[in-house]
């Protein structure tokens, strides 16, 4: 080809080019416009996630939203956010996504205030959420530092039990003549007072042992402790004490505390409507059990035993 006939097809060629060009935009953007169609087709139907599908795809063949697709997004968005907590974030950013596109200024007025209302109870409520979740977590680790201290200062747990003696030679605990037995399935020894048993719905809790006082202790084979109870709530009827449903109340109110302090208990070994049970609060291994026991009768007896046990 001598260079005055490519000067004369130069034309042609350039033409078919932009020809070329004009064709394939014209298809992406019927391509755009039939994914919008679509997606509002999705949209009537409820079908919310097909929705988004094809605004994606009416977006990247157009290869970038306006506001017309950023609208429908934010409402399909709204509406699976009412199940779906999860993305009001992503709602949240269609909307300022919607504020900065080009054509933003030329959309319909009316919807643009609806998009900005939305936005505004759509912020306040995840700073409302967020602020919940802050308390939360603030309340779940007081909780947990309450858990790492909760006890008593001289018996703390994963010592020697020699060591346990050592700190508490006033104890009626090892004043006494501490029996040995094997217990929860040998796995652990329990010294305990002579005297003192705690049978499922009948506890015999000698009154001198009633005053916060540790009455047994469980060990590991090796003799590391892992547990002990003590007595914290003790009324009886000889003590003239006003009566069986008064202490009732009483020991209701201070599960009720330590509900608020540790969270609720899990509760095991009770009748429905009955107070006695086992209540139990757990954070990681450590475990603070309230064994509680109303019996009642002419001699009626009200007693919490609570246990602290943390295996190693």
């Amino acid at each position: 080809m001598t260079f005055q006939t490519l000067l004369k097809t130069l034309p042609l060629v350039i033409s078919f080019v932009f020809l070329s060009a004009d064709l394939r935009a014209q298809n992406k953007e019927m391509e755009a416009r039939a994914a919008y169609l679509l997606a509002e087709e999705s949209y009537g139907r409820g079908e919310y996630q097909s929705t988004l599908n094809f605004l994606d795809a009416a977006q990247q063949s157009l290869g970038a939203p306006n506001s017309k697709i950023l609208f429908l997004k934010i409402q399909a968005l709204s509406e699976i956010s009412k199940t779906n907590k999860a993305v009001q974030q992503q709602l949240l950013t269609a909307i300022e996504q919607f504020q900065k596109a080009p054509d933003f200024r030329n959309f319909n007025e009316e919807k643009v205030l609806e998009v900005v209302k939305m936005k505004m109870v759509l912020t306040a409520e995840m700073q409302k959420a967020a602020t919940e979740l802050k308390q939360k977590q603030e309340v779940q680790q007081a909780r947990e530092k309450l858990f790492a201290e909760y006890g008593l200062s001289n018996w703390p747990l994963n010592i020697p039990i020699s060591a346990l003696q050592e700190a508490n030679k006033d104890s009626l605990l090892f004043k006494s003549t501490a029996k040995i037995s094997d217990s929860k399935k040998a796995r652990y020894i329990k010294y305990y007072m002579p005297g003192l048993k705690f049978n499922a719905y009948y506890p015999s809790v000698p009154e001198n042992y009633a005053a916060n006082n540790v009455n047994s202790v469980f060990t590991t084979k090796e003799g590391i402790v892992v547990a002990y109870d003590r007595v914290i709530y003790r009324k009886s009827k000889k003590e003239k004490h006003a009566g069986l449903e008064v202490s009732r109340a009483e020991i209701l109110n201070m599960i009720n505390k330590q509900n608020e302090r540790l969270g609720p208990a899990t509760i095991t070994y009770q009748t429905p409507g009955q107070t006695t049970g086992y209540y139990t609060w757990k954070h990681g291994n450590k475990s603070i059990i309230w064994m509680v026991y109303l019996t009642p009768g002419p001699q009626w007896t009200a007693t919490i035993v609570e246990e602290i046990f943390q295996p190693i």
